[in-house]
């Protein structure tokens, strides 16, 4: 399942909101944000639950299941790959 973006209908300041023009992701089915974005959206709100060990690069969701990985969202899968090279 893809993440949907959160977006407000009748957004209160269109070109400076931060949500509405692409700056903040959010995701509307299972709320994770920004560095805790999984690979694929587990379909359920989650992210109060696994937030924090997705941002930590402790946990993703790909393939139907939570598996131990850090999501290419998380910046502790950037650390890895900086730590590669």
């Amino acid at each position: 399942m893809e993440h949907i973006w959160v977006t407000h209908e009748n957004c209160q300041k269109p070109g400076v909101c931060p949500i509405c023009d692409g700056g903040l992701f959010i995701c509307k089915i299972c709320g994770h944000v920004e560095g805790s974005i999984t690979t694929e959206c587990p379909g359920e709100k989650t992210y109060q639950e696994k937030g924090d060990l997705v941002y930590q690069g402790k946990l993703d969701f790909k393939d139907g299941k939570w598996i131990e990985a850090a999501s290419p969202y998380s910046p502790a899968f950037y650390k890895k790959l900086q730590e590669k090279q």
